[in-house]
C-alpha cells in the first residue's frame, strides 16, 4: 500500500503500525509503499517514475521478517504499478545482499556505484 515517506522510511527498519503509516506526499511521479502483515509495515521501497524509467530506492524488510519473500512480492507490485503508468524500464541501485533478489526479478549489473569520502 501507499504511504507517507517519513512511514516508508521507519519500516525498513522497524515495524510500523497501520495507523500512523500517514498520507502519502503529493509529489508527481514520488511513491512511498509499505507491505503490510499483521497489522505492521513491514517492507517498504520507494519508487520515481520519470518518463518511461522507475527508479527504485531504500528497499528495505524489518529483520525478523527478513527472508519470507516480503521484498518480492513488494518489488513485483511495484513494478507491476509501474508498468501501468508507462514505465518501460527500472533501474536501481544495489547493496551485495540484495543482488539475488533484483536478479530473480530480472535486473541485470550494468556498471558500479562508488562512493567517495573526503577525510
Amino acid at each position: 500500500m501507499r504511504a507517507s515517506l517519513a512511514a516508508a522510511t521507519r519500516a525498513g527498519d522497524e515495524p510500523v503500525p497501520v495507523a500512523e503509516l500517514g498520507e502519502p506526499e503529493s509529489v508527481p511521479g514520488l511513491t512511498a509503499w509499505v507491505l503490510v502483515r499483521d497489522d505492521f509495515a513491514v517492507a517498504s521501497a520507494w519508487s520515481f517514475l520519470h518518463g518511461t524509467d522507475c527508479g527504485i530506492y531504500a528497499v528495505g524488510t524489518v529483520p525478523a521478517w527478513r527472508r519470507r519473500g516480503l521484498a518480492t512480492t513488494l518489488l513485483r507490485h511495484i513494478l507491476a504499478v509501474a508498468e501501468q503508468d508507462g514505465a518501460r524500464t527500472a533501474t536501481l541501485q544495489s547493496t551485495r545482499m540484495a543482488r539475488s533478489l533484483y536478479e530473480s526479478l530480472g535486473f541485470t549489473a550494468e556498471g558500479r556505484y562508488e562512493e567517495w569520502i573526503s577525510q
